[in-house]
């Protein structure tokens, strides 16, 4: 059987090794607010319809959505989840921001 292997280290994650599952959702947020363009709007729509046939399918759908799973070992785990609340604790906001976080 093929092993898996972390994300973060490298490290062979044989079958039966102690291993985690990390699923990330990423996806775009839409506050309702529409900002006024400088220009006119539909100078500005072509605009954007034009930029966006430059760009890759598949780089415009993860500018939408975005959706992983990747393997960590027991250390990045721990590493990970660690880095997350101590950034969290870092941060101590100057106004009451605890609405943002779900």
């Amino acid at each position: 059987m093929v092993d898996k292997f972390c994300a973060l280290c490298g490290q062979s994650l044989p079958d039966g090794s102690l291993k985690y599952i990390v699923h990330i959702e990423i996806i775009s947020d839409f506050d309702g607010m529409i900002l006024c363009p400088e220009q006119d709007p539909s100078e500005e729509i072509h605009k954007l319809v034009k930029e966006m046939d430059d760009m890759d399918v598949h780089e415009l759908e993860d500018d939408v959505y975005q959706e992983l799973s990747v393997y960590l070992c027991v250390y990045c785990k721990n590493r990970f989840a660690r880095e997350l609340v101590d950034r969290e604790e870092d941060f101590t906001p100057k106004k009451d921001y605890g609405h943002l976080y779900h």
